[in-house]
């Protein structure tokens, strides 16, 4: 039997389907190529850096708070705006913690503002922000110190508590007669009660009499019957 030898259109199929299949992986690989040019762009983006610093405001006027300020800066110390900061006070308690004095929101010159009345001379004070997903979160800490004129301190209560000066001697009067009041009370209650106590008994006392009276004046009163 004679061995067919393939015929020129089966050749050319058989090189139509290689020339496909290489094509195929060129485009395979050629996309693979270019994702890995394009893998650099598609990296998060670079945060930037910010910094915090704190100090204290004093107030100017009358009836105006006093104010811890913290000012958030980006690192070519532009003002960051519209970002919450929280400021805190580190205090000695149960081997130090932090009280948080208050959060506030930058202004326009990237200054948060807190209120305060310092109650005393130094605070060690940390303002601290969280970040956002273009910022760098930071934080300070920092001793503040309050001029003597800012920091609170409470007068000394005196004897019996605040009372009007027009109204002291009736005050010191006061506990003495409400003492006495409470002793007369006492006594006229003591007294309605043997007074009622005794009352009673002679009431019973003159019905007893009353009873043997009547009895003395009935002949045969009291005595069993005769003898016939």
């Amino acid at each position: 039997m004679a061995r067919r030898t393939p015929s020129l259109v089966t050749w050319r199929v058989r090189e139509g389907l290689l020339a496909l299949v290489l094509a195929v992986v060129s485009v395979a690989l050629l996309g693979q190529g270019i994702s890995a040019q394009e893998e650099p762009l598609m990296s998060p983006p670079v945060k930037e850096p910010t910094a915090l610093s704190i100090t204290f405001e004093p107030s100017s006027m009358a009836g105006i708070p006093h104010y811890l300020a913290a000012r958030l800066v980006a690192e070519d110390g532009s003002a960051v705006v519209g970002e919450r900061v929280s400021i805190q006070r580190v205090v000695d308690v149960f081997g130090g913690r932090a009280v948080t004095i208050g959060r506030a929101t930058t202004d326009n010159a990237g200054i948060a503002r807190v209120p305060i009345v310092p109650r005393e001379d130094t605070y060690r004070v940390t303002a601290s922000f969280s970040g956002t997903d273009s910022l760098v979160a930071s934080s300070v800490e920092d001793d503040v110190v309050f001029p003597a004129e800012t920091v609170f301190v409470p007068e000394e209560v005196p004897r019996g508590g605040l009372v009007d000066p027009q109204l002291r001697p009736l005050a010191d009067v006061m506990p003495i007669a409400i003492g006495l009041a409470v002793v007369v009370v006492w006594i006229v209650l003591i007294g309605v009660t043997v007074l009622t106590l005794s009352r009673v008994r002679s009431s019973r006392r003159s019905d007893e009499r009353a009873s043997d009276q009547v009895s003395a004046d009935v002949p045969g009163a009291g005595s069993g019957p005769q003898p016939g």
